[in-house]
């Protein structure tokens, strides 16, 4: 069940209320190839993961090993040609971005985007 806190005033306390989806984003289940790299305890550590949705401003990333939440990290994501069954072309597509572990369950964790990336064409 999902809830919400909600307090339209300062003074009072917030209550947990249960809500249906309230993303106004939308949401593709999209299962993509991806690196999240982010500082360990003395080096740089990398996770290869896949995702299990994406949207605009983050994705669900499918792992038994979470990171913290607020732990930031640098993603890449390969949108390959045969994800948008394009067979025939040998394009694929990396975007390379960062974010910030938001939420973390048994099934894996949300990392939400920060605005800045860069798109690379690969040609393989």
């Amino acid at each position: 069940m999902d809830v919400c806190l909600k307090s339209n005033e300062p003074h009072k306390k917030a209550f947990i209320m249960p809500t249906k989806e309230q993303r106004q984003i939308e949401r593709f289940p999209l299962e993509l190839k991806s690196q999240i790299s982010f500082l360990g305890e003395e080096k740089q550590e990398v996770m290869m993961l896949l995702t299990k949705d994406v949207c605009s401003g983050g994705a669900f990333f499918k792992t038994k090993y979470t990171l913290p939440l607020g732990t930031k990290v640098e993603i890449e994501l390969l949108l390959s040609s045969v994800t948008f069954k394009k067979r025939q072309s040998k394009e694929n597509t990396l975007i390379k971005l960062s974010g910030l572990v938001h939420r973390i369950d048994e099934n894996g964790m949300a990392i939400l985007f920060e605005k800045e990336y860069n798109i690379l064409q690969l040609i393989t």
